[in-house]
């Protein structure tokens, strides 16, 4: 059996209602880039992008490209012209695109992708490394925190601790994050502190904690993913970018493979 780009593609990113039409390499200004055509399936129709139910189709939007997880080091894109839908509830609305998020140009992959590789590298170091923007990676990051917040779980915490961590460059630097994480079972931590050393500061009881006491700590949140590869924390306190099972990441999880994810 002759394995195709199509084949990998549907193994770990399957969308149902969508098929792969081709896949095709081409070369922009000295630069390889691959091209992946998606259309939809014709006998699915499209869904509302507000109530995700299906509704008849109304008419299609110019070709689009999102930036996908790059395949043995090239640029690639999925290529779709999004439909218009006439939902019976919210009007004629773009259809729902399971591999985007509102108007972002980067697939849910890819930046579930930036955000795990920006636990190992800076942002900058990442940004280079798989050729997109460092506001690619800020953005990659602070959508996979907000994915993970949405998601975690409180339910029977028993014990819990408090640390500070240090963020910044020397030891002058006068910038900590107030970490609450559960010590007997290892669960995504949840940063409540704010970015300066302050004597007066008391961090919020565990009984916020869900009811939205770190909602005004959101920079805190990224700078902390960023902060953690490069301090000596243990298993004890994840990195809250590890906050549930996102879809589609495990084969592009560094140092992992397809075979490991299964």
């Amino acid at each position: 059996m002759q394995l195709e780009v199509k084949t990998i593609l549907n193994r770990i990113q399957h969308f149902s209602g969508f098929v792969y039409q081709e896949v095709r390499l081409r070369c922009r200004w000295r630069r390889l880039r691959i091209e992946i055509r998606i259309e939809p399936h014709q006998s699915i129709r499209g869904k509302c992008s507000q109530c995700r139910r299906p509704a008849p189709g109304y008419d299609r939007l110019p070709e689009r490209a999102w930036l996908f997880v790059p395949l043995w080091g090239i640029k690639t894109y999925f290529l779709y012209a999004s439909r218009r839908v006439e939902c019976p509830e919210h009007g004629v609305v773009v259809e729902y695109i399971p591999w985007s998020e509102g108007k972002r140009p980067i697939t849910t992959a890819m930046m579930g992708f930036l955000a795990r590789w920006a636990r190992h590298l800076s942002w900058r170091q990442t940004a280079r490394s798989f050729q997109t923007s460092w506001e690619a990676v800020y953005r990659s990051v602070e959508w996979f925190v907000q994915w993970g917040l949405a998601r975690r779980k409180l339910q029977g915490v028993q014990s819990m601790g408090v640390d500070e961590i240090h963020w910044g460059q020397g030891q002058r630097a006068d910038s900590f994050l107030t970490v609450i994480y559960q010590i007997d079972r290892p669960l995504p931590a949840t940063v409540v502190g704010g970015t300066q050393a302050n004597p007066s500061y008391t961090a919020p009881r565990s009984g916020n904690v869900g009811r939205g006491g770190c909602q005004r700590t959101a920079f805190c949140l990224q700078r902390y993913v960023a902060a953690v590869p490069q301090c000596d924390c243990g298993q004890s306190r994840p990195s809250l970018a590890c906050a549930g099972s996102f879809p589609h990441h495990d084969a592009f999880e560094p140092g992992r493979g397809p075979s490991a994810s299964s």
